[in-house]
């Protein structure tokens, strides 16, 4: 559906060379909801205008449905931005229309009779539960009624691909939850393909089914969300991993562990599927010579499938650790050891 071929950006500033983009390679698939996540200059929201070509790489090649953007003319790019809809942080509504007028504006602007954007814009905002708020203006509605204005809109012309530019960014955990579920209906409603761009990583766990981690204007890590999340493989990726888990142990509790004993380690256990219902730590208990304290504990769900994330300290023997972790490994969950910020 969407795919990027080693495309790279630069903007020049004078003197100054800006590197936006630096050799992305990506493919999202037809109704796969996909998440692109980053710190701030990290080249996301560049790589979101690619898709519309509201910017043009300086290398490389962008396909959207099969068609290479740069190859099409100025009136097939227009037809091709009419299948592409677009969510912005900010709403971006027009204060002086009202919810109706607003969504039924790309409407008119391709020509709809007066009869056919009335049904319309009753549908959607029927499909957004906002049909009371029809005759209102966007300072009488909150942050999560603008936005679902603004997705209402995005979905007036009837797109295969929907971009969030950052859409939750702006709005409170609860509301973010809201339209992060109404994206997730308008993805089974309608098989539209979404690409969302975000610093959240909650909103990758909660909505996405594959994410590409950037930094710099590359692309340094992807996969399916479950596989980043349970085995990232770059320091940024475990970064933002480690924002949603909380599982980083503070420092002063690593400093007191450590000043109490040496003669301990400390690991992360992961489980996945089945393994998460194990009684694993009572067993290592009765069968080996160690001392077990659960520092942190954590289940959720991955894209279906149960993830536990447990961080113990382990006391004993180094050869009655080492016989414990091969347990642990044995029964197809994954240990490793935690590195101490306290020495």
């Amino acid at each position: 559906m969407i795919t990027f071929n080693n495309i790279s950006k630069v903007y020049n500033s004078g003197a100054q060379t800006i590197t936006a983009l630096d050799q992305v390679t990506l493919e999202i698939k037809e109704g796969e909801i996909f998440g692109v996540i980053g710190f701030s200059g990290a080249g996301k929201s560049t790589l979101l205008r690619c898709v519309n070509a509201l910017e043009t790489p300086s290398e490389g090649e962008v396909l959207v449905g099969g068609d290479l953007l740069a190859t099409l003319s100025p009136k097939q790019l227009r037809k091709k931005r009419k299948t592409i809809g677009m969510i912005f942080q900010h709403f971006n509504l027009l204060q002086a229309k009202t919810v109706f007028d607003n969504i039924a504006i790309p409407l008119y602007l391709l020509g709809y009779k007066k009869r056919d954007v009335k049904n319309k814009v009753r549908e959607l905002l029927s499909f957004v539960e906002l049909s009371e708020q029809a005759h209102k203006y966007p300072d009488q509605l909150s942050g999560g009624q603008k936005q679902r204005v603004g997705i209402a809109r995005a979905l007036a012309t009837d797109p295969s691909i929907l971009l969030c530019d950052e859409a939750t960014s702006a709005l409170d955990p609860q509301t973010t939850s809201s339209i992060l579920a109404l994206l997730k209906k308008i993805n089974a409603a309608y098989n539209i393909t979404i690409l969302i761009i975000t610093h959240e990583m909650n909103v990758i766990q909660e909505i996405c089914d594959s994410v590409a981690v950037m930094e710099n204007g590359r692309v340094i890590e992807t996969g399916s969300v479950f596989d980043v999340f349970a085995y990232p493989k770059t320091a940024t990726a475990r970064r933002f991993v480690s924002s949603v888990l909380q599982d980083e142990l503070p420092l002063s509790l690593q400093q007191m562990l450590y000043k109490q004993d040496e003669t301990h380690q400390i690991y992360r256990i992961v489980f996945t599927g089945e393994s998460t219902g194990q009684p694993l730590l009572s067993q290592v208990a009765k069968n080996f010579h160690v001392d077990v304290s659960v520092l942190y504990g954590h289940v959720t769900e991955l894209q279906g499938t149960p993830f536990g994330n447990l961080v113990v300290q382990l006391k004993g023997e180094a050869n009655e650790i080492s016989k414990t972790l091969a347990y642990i490994q044995d029964q197809a969950v994954e240990v490793r050891e935690v590195v101490s910020h306290a020495s």
